[in-house]
């Protein structure tokens, strides 16, 4: 198969996970292509493919704003496969409702859904993760990857489940999207730090900010997708009612996963307070490896 991978990725978790699927896929003999978008990135040709998996961080338990929009502009042919993977930074089941406008897309479109699946990444808001949390999440992530590459190929579509009241919850708090735009009127750089690298102007995806007599200017088009202020090299971006929120600086997951040092397992059963859903989300992942590839697990 000829497979696109139709992504939007803030700070590249999401694209993080295109490129493990990408390499499964590849693994097993298809050719991949990823696109990860922006603003003014034009319509793709699905025709051109015989499967496309649309990926997005999940923002406030919904797809970004800007994602939505250009999947609801595609032609979507009947005739090849779609499924649809997702990050975030924790495991609630409310993130499961976050697909539902795309998934009413392809059935309206009477295309061919073969699952919706939930990757689980670091923050980039809210706390930073410890580097052995890190690498756990990691190598769960190349279990998983290779377990929805298997249930694609072979047609057994898994999709999250949701209910009305996650629905109706997660539609409340699309109420991020208009918050985006308030809180991006607060969005400050402090001149005194910023090295004039324009890093934030040339790469933020909405094409939200701009230099202007020397001075960092911020539009109202922000995703609050972080990427300028996760990657800012001097962290000198304050990002509104978020900034106490704020992390700053990319995860070096290469160098993370090859450090022998950290101590593995990070989750265990006695984990307390936001990290116990991971031991059920890390348990299913182990359980449907099992299921699958039942040869692993006895080698192992």
């Amino acid at each position: 198969m000829h497979i696109l991978f139709l992504v939007f990725s803030g700070t590249n978790n999401t694209l993080e996970i295109a490129r493990l699927l990408a390499g499964d896929f590849a693994n097993c003999g298809h050719t991949c292509e990823i696109n990860n978008i922006n603003v003014d990135t034009p319509l793709v040709d699905l025709n051109n493919y015989d499967c496309v998996a649309f990926g997005y961080p999940v923002y406030a338990f919904n797809e970004p704003r800007f994602f939505y929009r250009y999947i609801k502009r595609l032609a979507l042919p009947k005739n090849i496969k779609y499924f649809i993977f997702k990050t975030s930074g924790e495991t609630l089941q409310i993130n499961n409702a976050s697909s539902r406008r795309i998934l009413r897309l392809l059935r309206r479109g009477k295309c061919q859904a073969f699952g919706d699946y939930h990757f689980v990444m670091p923050y980039n808001i809210h706390f930073r993760f410890d580097d052995a949390f890190v690498k756990e999440i990691i190598l769960y992530n190349r279990k998983y990857s290779r377990l929805v590459t298997h249930l694609v190929l072979s047609n057994r579509p898994r999709f999250l489940k949701t209910n009305p009241l996650y629905n109706l919850i997660a539609w409340v708090l699309g109420i991020q999207r208009p918050g985006a735009t308030l809180n991006s009127y607060l969005y400050r750089t402090d001149m005194t730090k910023c090295i004039r690298c324009l890093k934030c102007v040339r790469e933020c995806p909405t094409r939200n900010i701009r230099i202007n007599d020397e001075r960092i200017i911020f539009g109202h088009q922000c995703e609050m997708c972080m990427r300028c202020s996760f990657y800012c090299p001097t962290d000198a971006i304050s990002i509104g009612f978020l900034n106490s929120w704020r992390v700053s600086g990319a995860y070096d997951f290469e160098k993370i996963e090859s450090n022998t040092d950290l101590k593995l397992p990070y989750i265990t059963d006695e984990a307390k307070g936001f990290y116990r859903c991971f031991i059920k989300y890390f348990k299913e992942i182990d359980a449907l490896h099992e299921e699958i590839f039942p040869e692993a697990n006895i080698n192992h």
